[in-house]
């Protein structure tokens, strides 16, 4: 889940600091990150962190879509309202998952 997060930030923070007509990539780039969000498959103690991880990744998603639209409002909602609110619901699910970290050999 972490790893996803990671790949979303970086691609969200590119995509936020390109220009509106060259958006297709970063935002194709975007999109292919929530789907595998989607499909993430994850113990039990994930679902709400994944749940979490899948709403920010799709309004994400969505704000950048209405940018290009230019359906201004709806972007600003977004990152003047929800994104904080999304990123801290998701680091507060994952922080509070109960999952143990398994280390690899």
């Amino acid at each position: 889940m972490l790893a996803l997060y990671r790949r979303w930030s970086d691609a969200e923070r590119l995509a936020t600091s390109t220009a509106r007509i060259s958006l297709a990539g970063p935002v194709a780039s975007l999109q292919a990150i929530q789907r595998e969000a989607e499909a993430a498959v994850v113990p039990s103690c994930l679902n709400e962190a994944k749940a979490a991880l899948v709403e920010l990744t799709s309004k994400s998603t969505s704000a950048l879509l209405d940018f290009m639209r230019k359906k201004e409002l709806q972007s600003m909602v977004y990152t003047l309202v929800d994104r904080e609110r999304l990123i801290g619901a998701f680091e507060t699910r994952v922080a509070g998952s109960g999952c143990q970290a398994t280390k690899s050999p």
